[in-house]
């Protein structure tokens, strides 16, 4: 959510940026602010307005707009929220996580010093952000995504590469989420209980009721920002996919589907791929490692995917030459399962593997069996064939 003074600026910069089909940490660290509010709740334009201020003057932060549409459990209008994501995974989020009210954040998914649960006030968000950017990441994070036309259908592929030796279970997620949603309308104009405050941005900003003591704010005054559409891993993510206590230097990927609905406006989805911690028993022990965020773009990424799908020029073979064990690393956004057959000089197979979509994209095979000589690597993906020569000594 934000205020009208940097709604137009963020604005003309969703419209006029350039696609970004791919993205990546890089190396770098970057925050996850998830945000827990409702269009009914009458001191998080507040809250939307501190979380602008945040990202406009601290780089390498994401925020996601969690609503919670509380209209289900109190049965009154003034308390609907139409932006709560349909498939629940906003509401498992706030509820799961111990949220102590209305505007509150997730940083990270830290936990907070007193509370102990992940729930922060709006005023120490700076604070706890400053923080977790002061944490090293132990992931790189890249971030592909492809969209058809035809079907509405969105296509993510998240990669997650061990910056070093990690010890526990980490999850792989998607997210998607939408920008500049009007304040219009039930479930979405925005309740303000500001208008009398002195101090607040949106001091006498909306339409009051009766006894000014609750607000409207219409278009003119607030847009709903980052609002949460869906974690496509559903809340915690995907297990499964990164090996627990990875090695460094792992890759590992998992591909994403999502129908977009035709209310929701594509210029102003963004889509963002995350890694966190999983403690299976302690939901407050699943802080979030890494993240990136991409701009949707609906006409440059078909060409982006279909390079990447039949791409497997560049993945490596190491050591070469050989002794017991080879490591077989996919360099490239390979969207598919890789092959990969092993044949003697006249041709005959003597091993064979399948590297998954979804596991493991950098992995050790054992060649402990095979005598010396020279061999060859064949690797197909998606009716690419890639060989390379392969020498074993003993």
């Amino acid at each position: 959510m934000k205020a009208k003074p940097i709604l137009a600026a963020l604005l003309l910069s969703s419209t006029a940026a350039l696609a970004q089909p791919s993205v990546t940490t890089a190396g770098n660290k970057y925050v996850l602010i998830e945000e827990c509010t409702g269009a009914w709740c009458g001191y998080c334009p507040d809250g939307g307005y501190i979380l602008e201020g945040i990202l406009a003057t601290t780089p390498k932060t994401i925020a996601i707009s969690i609503h919670d549409n509380i209209n289900t459990i109190r049965g009154d209008q003034t308390s609907m929220d139409m932006m709560e994501p349909s498939d629940g995974t906003g509401y498992d989020f706030t509820h799961a996580t111990g949220y102590g009210g209305y505007p509150s954040a997730g940083i990270d998914r830290i936990p907070n010093n007193f509370t102990g649960n992940v729930s922060q006030n709006k005023d120490s968000w700076a604070y706890y952000t400053t923080f977790a950017l002061g944490n090293t990441p132990k992931f790189d994070v890249t971030l592909l995504h492809a969209y058809n036309a035809a079907t509405s259908t969105l296509t993510v592929w998240v990669y997650a590469k061990t910056l070093a030796a990690v010890t526990g279970k980490y999850n792989i997620n998607a997210v998607v989420t939408e920008d500049s949603i009007a304040s219009i309308g039930a479930g979405y104009e925005q309740h303000s209980s500001l208008f009398r405050n002195t101090a607040s941005t949106f001091y006498h900003k909306g339409t009051p009721n009766a006894d000014s003591s609750v607000a409207i704010l219409g278009p003119a005054d607030y847009a709903h920002m980052h609002v949460l559409r869906s974690y496509l891993g559903g809340t915690f993510g995907d297990a499964g996919v990164i090996d627990d206590n990875s090695a460094a230097g792992k890759t590992y990927a998992k591909k994403y589907t999502f129908a977009i609905p035709a209310s929701y406006k594509k210029k102003h989805l963004h889509i963002v791929g995350m890694v966190q911690k999983y403690n299976a028993t302690d939901v407050n022990d699943r802080a979030v490692d890494n993240a990136i965020e991409a701009r949707f773009d609906s006409t440059a990424v078909q060409t982006a995917v279909a390079d990447i799908a039949g791409n497997i020029g560049n993945i490596d073979i190491f050591p070469n030459p050989a002794t017991n064990n080879l490591q077989l690393t996919a360099s490239t956004g390979n969207v598919e399962d890789i092959n990969v057959t092993i044949t003697n000089v006249v041709g005959q197979p003597v091993l064979s593997h399948t590297m998954k979509l979804g596991g493991t994209l950098s992995e050790n095979l054992d060649i402990s069996l095979l005598s010396n000589g020279i061999y060859f690597v064949n690797l197909s993906c998606n009716g690419s064939v890639v060989t390379k020569k392969l020498v074993v000594v003993k």
